[in-house]
């Protein structure tokens, strides 16, 4: 109202809400190299109109400007340098109107994982010895289950801890020959995400050895100022074997069936120890050693005593013969 006259009447009205709701929407995990994620914000409340509320990037990328339509709640945003960056990218949505109730901005994270890997924490082949264990340790992106196969077998998985920790334990391994187990890592992904793995081609070897084995062959007697050729084998682990005697004779070779030369304390003894090592095997596996006994007996000697001369009788008497043996 004033001195020209009254307008009409106009009218405004107010809404009146319990609170003001505003949500960014859940958190994300992506990979590596992902580009883009969908967005998923929300509104209500006293909060009920586009230009009630904006998207607002991280300013850590500042200048990067990746929401798509940033009037849209459900939009889609482009992340830095192609998503080949990791860690956080923080997105907020915040109200742009006060509205008199208790309402805050609202954050929505997205975690981008680096592409994970890993790989045997040790770079000497494993030698252990039949009936025996070993342990790999492996060393990789943390909280992952890494994929791998025994001599391309069946896929077995392991876990690594916060720490990118794990360990592989071979069990007990029994072989009858040299045998090689070789461990190959295929792959490996994230717990949480296991869309983001790479894959693997990396291997680490176990060589199992076999025990050595060796026999000297059976005791034996002979005489004096004969030879023996012996009776001995191995196997195994072992590629070679020795023989050694507790006397002074003298062997051919360290073959099975060498011959040994008995020697002048081998005679004065009597007898004689002969041993056949194995020789210290490729591997862990110690080497062993068998036995065996040769009796020297004297050659017997035997005397028909003197010669004799006797008369031609018809009725001979009988003859003494005085022969001896030693």
């Amino acid at each position: 109202n004033n001195v020209c006259g009254s307008s009409g009447a106009s009218s405004l009205q107010v809404s009146v809400n319990n609170n003001a709701y505003i949500s960014a929407g859940p958190d994300q995990t992506v990979c590596y190299g992902t580009s883009s994620v969908n967005l998923a914000g929300a509104i209500g409340g006293a909060i009920n109109n586009k230009n009630a509320w904006d998207w607002i990037e991280d300013t850590f990328y500042a200048p990067h400007t990746g929401i798509v339509n940033p009037d849209i709640l459900n939009t889609r945003y482009n992340l830095p340098n192609n998503g080949n960056i990791t860690g956080q990218v923080k997105i907020k949505i915040k109200p742009t109107k006060f509205v008199g109730c208790p309402v805050t901005e609202d954050e929505m994270i997205i975690n981008v994982l680096p592409i994970p890997d890993a790989t045997f924490a040790g770079t000497t082949p494993i030698e252990i010895c039949t009936g025996n264990s070993a342990s790999l340790a492996i060393s990789g992106t943390a909280n992952t289950t890494v994929t791998f196969k025994i001599n391309g077998g069946a896929d077995q998985t392991l876990t690594l801890d916060n720490n990118g920790n794990g360990t592989i334990q071979t069990g007990t391994l029994t072989v009858a020959t040299t045998t090689n187990f070789v461990y190959q890592l295929t792959r490996i992904a994230y717990d949480t995400l296991s869309t983001c793995y790479s894959v693997l081609n990396k291997s680490f070897t176990v060589t199992v050895y076999p025990l050595a084995t060796v026999n000297a062959g059976p005791d034996n007697t002979i005489c004096s100022g004969e030879t023996y050729t012996m009776q001995g084998s191995f196997g195994g682990g072992a590629a070679s074997a020795t023989w050694t005697t507790s006397g002074n004779g003298t062997f051919s070779s360290n073959a099975p069936n060498a011959v040994y030369t008995p020697g002048s304390v081998d005679l004065s003894a009597g007898s004689v120890t002969l041993t056949y090592t194995s020789e210290d095997p490729a591997g862990p596996c110690g080497s062993v050693s068998d036995q065996m006994v040769i009796t020297l007996k004297p050659a017997p000697t035997v005397e028909a005593g003197d010669n004799m001369t006797i008369c031609q009788s018809a009725n001979p008497s009988p003859i003494v013969l005085a022969g001896a043996s030693f």
